[in-house]
């Protein structure tokens, strides 16, 4: 694995999300109210949904919140389960995360089994550590933070 790849795969776990389009076939979700919830955002496309109790039964009139990850239907009824077909993800990788992706990169080229920081008057140096490899600095979570998904990251 590449350096650059290994920054991109920090940068993924801590997201909870791949930076490509991903299809999804057939995800069972339960309704709240009159909404769905799908786990993958966001949602480039929808191309079924249909009640997973009766599939004949095909819900097509829906509005679509893709940041959010939402799917609004007066005819989703609360408490049945569904089950939808659809695609979802970024079409590459936002510019704001290749900058973190690149700058963690950079960090980690540095690893070194020698001193991990210098100091000489105003200027000083800190090298990542293979201890620390995980761990993101805090102006990365910050870039990074609107494509964080709390519930799945750090789970890959």
């Amino acid at each position: 694995m590449s350096v650059a790849e290994l920054a991109r795969a920090i940068v993924e776990n801590y997201c909870g999300c791949r930076f490509e389009i991903e299809s999804i076939t057939d995800e069972r979700v339960l309704a709240r109210g009159d909404y769905l919830v799908l786990n993958k955002r966001p949602i480039v496309a929808i191309t079924k949904i249909v009640n997973a109790d009766d599939e004949t039964d095909e819900i097509t009139n829906y509005v679509v919140f893709a940041a959010s990850g939402l799917v609004r239907s007066e005819d989703i009824e609360e408490g049945n389960e569904y089950l939808v077909t659809y695609s979802a993800g970024y079409d590459g990788v936002p510019s704001d995360v290749q900058l973190a992706i690149d700058a963690i990169a950079d960090k980690l080229s540095t690893i070194t089994s020698g001193p991990k920081s210098e100091r000489l008057g105003d200027y000083s140096y800190e090298a990542m550590s293979t201890e620390t490899i995980g761990e993101l600095p805090e102006v990365y979570k910050y870039i990074l933070l609107r494509y964080r998904r709390i519930a799945d990251a750090g789970l890959r």
